[in-house]
């Protein structure tokens, strides 16, 4: 019995130190395994946050000439907003037309810039900026279709100073320039 006894037991601590060294080689094999899936993880990630990094940086500069070109037009369009209120208030009808669709022109090509890129802004920001205008691009309409009420009405309506009639033209293209600002990050 005690010979049963002595293998067993020395059958038990062979089998616990076998047990002890299987698992000590599993958490081994295991750690060397999840150590070069970790790297290989590590690996990935560096590569993608380095595509990512440099496709944001070359979406941000795109967007950045992008705003460079609308602010061109946009000034334009300014002034040639301003010009049509200075003649709505003070020229005839004839001046009042050609300078409505010198605006109208400026307009078009302003949207047609907005979406043409419009793969580099938001809907928001193409919704705000094609919006500012959308109103006086309207009035420049109505002065050229032929009627004199739209006139006639700007003409009593509109301040009679130039200083105040350029505020008043001045006004979306400051809520245009808000928005650049504000898609650009840059503190207002």
């Amino acid at each position: 019995m005690d010979s049963i006894f002595v293998i067993v037991a020395s059958n038990t601590v062979a089998l616990g130190v076998l047990g002890y060294l299987l698992k000590q080689w599993i958490e081994k094999r295991l750690s060397h395994s999840l150590g070069i899936e970790l790297e290989k993880f590590k690996h990935d990630m560096a590569k993608e946050l380095t595509r990512y990094s440099t496709q944001q940086k070359w979406v941000n500069d795109k967007r950045m000439e992008l705003f460079v070109q609308l602010s061109e037009l946009l000034v334009a369009m300014s002034v040639e907003l301003k010009l049509l209120f200075i003649d709505i208030r003070v020229k005839g009808k004839n001046f009042t037309d050609a300078r409505a669709e010198k605006f109208c022109e400026r307009y078009f090509e302003f949207n047609a810039a907005l979406h043409k890129n419009e793969l580099f802004l938001s809907p928001e920001f193409l919704e705000k900026v094609g919006s500012a205008y959308k109103p006086y691009f309207d009035i420049a309409l109505e002065c050229m279709d032929g009627t004199n009420d739209m006139t006639d009405f700007l003409r009593q309506t509109l301040p009679s100073t130039i200083e105040e009639i350029a505020k008043v033209a001045d006004a979306p293209r400051m809520e245009v320039v808000r928005a650049f600002r504000e898609a650009a990050g840059i503190d207002s």
